[in-house]
């Protein structure tokens, strides 16, 4: 991402909103405002005087991002939160000691261009994952991944480039109700992939994904034990890869089978993540009743959806509104939005995301 000058954002945030409405009569030429660039921290400052005329709300809040996020780009891209960000201002009068403030990016996000996929997987750890440039993740502390997008998305190619990464510092499962992209994928990297017989009964395949998941879950608690008797213990992750995670489902007509399926995924996603076992799943769309239950969509800890963005693609695994999220398009497939829960810096923050361009060797 490109840098630009304290100044002269600073520069542009002032003149944006000198000539908005949003402020009422307020401008700094009558001291009705001020902004501060934060560096250390990538936040922009909008100090606004009180008393005021303007009411001090997260609507304005939220407004005020809206002016900013697509007036500033793409010199820098605003990071949305979910809540309105409140700083509290120290030495300084009483009358500015708040301030609304709006993480920040410089530049905007770029595709990462991958030439050697297998030198570029050298250089990746379970710690810190590339995703973007100048963009990284650590998948240690995350037990779920969900990604939607419709077809033609892209999600397909994200989630082999995912696998094929995680291959090289975990065991990996499959799971490809549609033995497509995945199978094809885990068949060239000789990972286990479960697929539905040509001839089987539907619920026989999910059956057979229960016992693996079951497996899974037995996994867990030996490794509880284990880390219990040595706490110390480094564990390989192991991660099971679910495609198309309502086609899956979809398939089965008892309701035991699908109801003890929704119980191990249940078990995983939660007692997962310190025993480093973990889930990736896909699919079109995401709700409650048809997918994920509310126990495991609480420990989503890495969203992506690609493909269309609104409101409406994005309340199942998207907290808030992502409404004026500036998302860069550059004539590729891939586009989307991202959110990660990893305890870092964009933490509770909706990102713009381009999944990464890479060929196989």
């Amino acid at each position: 991402m490109s840098s630009i000058s304290t100044q002269t954002l600073k520069d542009y945030t002032i003149r944006l909103l000198n000539m908005s409405p949003l402020i009422g009569a307020l401008s700094t030429y009558s001291n009705g405002f001020s902004v501060e660039i934060d560096q250390e921290t990538q936040l922009i400052l909008i100090i606004i005087q009180t008393p005021s005329a303007v009411p001090l709300t997260e609507s304005l809040y939220f407004d005020i991002y809206q002016t900013l996020n697509v007036g500033l780009f793409p010199l820098v891209s605003l990071i949305k939160p979910n809540n309105m960000k409140l700083i509290a201002r120290t030495g300084v009068d009483f009358s500015e000691a708040r301030a609304f403030a709006y993480p920040y990016l410089n530049g905007t996000p770029q595709r990462l261009h991958i030439n050697n996929l297998d030198h570029f997987i050298i250089k990746q750890s379970q710690y810190k994952v590339k995703l973007m440039e100048n963009y990284f993740v650590d998948m240690s502390k995350i037990p779920v991944i969900a990604v939607q997008g419709m077809v033609g998305s892209g999600k397909s190619t994200f989630i082999n480039f995912l696998m094929t990464v995680f291959n090289s510092f975990a065991d990996c499962i499959a799971i490809d109700p549609k033995m497509a992209d995945l199978t094809l994928m885990a068949q060239k990297l000789k990972i286990r992939c479960l697929t539905p017989l040509k001839k089987g009964n539907t619920d026989d395949f999910l059956n057979s994904v229960n016992a693996e998941l079951a497996t899974a879950v037995d996994k867990i608690y030996e490794r509880q034990s284990l880390l219990l008797e040595q706490p110390s213990t480094i564990l390989k992750p192991y991660y099971i890869f679910i495609d198309e995670l309502i086609a899956l489902k979809g398939l089965a007509t008892s309701k035991p089978v699908i109801q003890t399926f929704d119980r191990l995924i249940n078990i995983i996603s939660v007692l997962g993540r310190a025993t480093s076992v973990r889930l990736c799943v896909s699919g079109q769309s995401y709700n409650v009743a048809d997918s994920i239950s509310s126990t495991t969509r609480s420990q989503i800890g890495m969203a992506v959806l690609l493909g269309k963005v609104s409101d409406a693609t994005a309340q199942f695994l998207f907290d808030g509104s992502v409404s004026g999220i500036v998302v860069p398009h550059d004539g590729r497939v891939g586009t989307g939005i991202i959110a990660v829960a990893d305890g870092g810096i964009n933490e509770t923050t909706i990102l713009p995301f381009l999944t990464p361009t890479y060929s196989l060797n």
